[in-house]
């Protein structure tokens, strides 16, 4: 999909005729649509009738990429098929054991492209790799794709998307070709999010910090009324009972809380320095209020923990534990003016 403010990255494509050689790195913040538009850019190389604004839609290659089963179409994230890894981690879920998904593409998923990106393709004459959070490539898969990436076989398309290209290891950047994308216009944002339906989307875009595509999921009812809880029953009163509250958070809510307590303690953050918060316009009043009592020293300190409790979500973890530690981690901040 090519949303409104992708198209000025998508015209600047095509207008070169003919796909690049060289593999194309989508890099910008996240929620702006950088796996959409690069899945497009794969619909657009396969297509048998391709046009300037992307694939035909019609066609038997077009169908079966909306399918998800073209075979000459890959895709790798984090987690993904590792062979055995997988049948081991899928023999331990059986038995009951929760089992973490790994936070790297291995090596051994970069390893298994070598058949895929020799043999002829089925359709036409070309092959896609789309690799998602190209950050996330392992060491040893990174350096394992640098001979693929400097000389791809003929016909053979690399798209890999980051919001952190700086963590990309320098020598597969360099391999590539950088599309950059940025935040859209707030007012591009919110007319698109009107268009999805969004009831509150000034709110749900503020929280997303101007990203719409995740303004649209923190948008959902169930996601305003997490953020609404804590912001009514912990972050405005701070000296409640924070091993109290944390018996009511569970894995599902816990991402939500955590992004939340970030986004919050940014705000206090910008308002101790007399700016005015970005996340949390509409409590504006109470940042204003609650900022000044905050320890400003305690609070770096506390949004570094933040970003270790975000680590954490991707592991197997007590929900309750990692709730209560950021909580009381909260109400810490303003232990002195107590």
């Amino acid at each position: 999909m090519i949303h409104a403010w992708t198209e000025p990255v998508w015209r600047a494509l095509v207008a070169r005729g003919e796909p690049p050689p060289q593999p194309l790195l989508l890099a910008g913040p996240k929620g702006v649509g950088k796996s959409e538009f690069a899945h497009a850019v794969a619909q657009w190389l396969l297509c048998q009738e391709p046009t300037a604004s992307g694939g035909c839609a019609a066609c038997q290659a077009c169908r079966l990429i909306e399918s998800g089963n073209h075979p000459d179409y890959r895709v790798l994230q984090p987690g993904g098929d590792d062979g055995d890894a997988d049948a081991t981690e899928g023999a331990e879920a059986r038995a009951g054991k929760r089992v973490a998904r790994s936070r790297w593409i291995k090596v051994e998923q970069v390893r298994d492209l070598n058949d895929f990106i020799h043999l002829a393709p089925h359709y036409g004459q070309r092959k896609a790799v789309l690799i998602l959070e190209a950050e996330r490539l392992h060491p040893s898969a990174a350096n394992a794709l640098l001979k693929t990436l400097e000389e791809p076989p003929p016909g053979r398309h690399f798209l890999l998307v980051t919001h952190r290209p700086q963590s990309v290891l320098a020598t597969v950047r360099s391999r590539c070709l950088r599309l950059p994308f940025q935040l859209p216009p707030r007012q591009s944002a919110l007319a698109w999010l009107a268009e999805q339906g969004a009831r509150d989307a000034s709110e749900a875009l503020a929280w997303a910090g101007g990203a719409p595509l995740h303004a649209l999921a923190a948008e959902v009812p169930e996601h305003a009324k997490v953020r609404k809880w804590l912001v009514d029953r912990f972050l405005d009163a701070p000296e409640a009972d924070p091993v109290e509250l944390s018996r009511e958070i569970d894995g599902e809510t816990l991402p939500i809380i955590v992004a939340s307590l970030q986004r919050w303690c940014h705000d206090l953050m910008l308002v101790r320095l007399a700016g005015d918060p970005r996340y949390y316009p509409g409590c504006a009043q109470i940042l204003h209020r609650i900022a000044g009592l905050a320890d400003l020293s305690a609070l770096l300190g506390f949004l570094r923990e933040l970003q270790s409790a975000v680590r954490l979500l991707e592991h197997p973890l007590n929900p309750r534990l990692v709730a209560e530690s950021c909580l009381i981690g909260y109400r810490n901040l303003f232990a002195a003016s107590r």
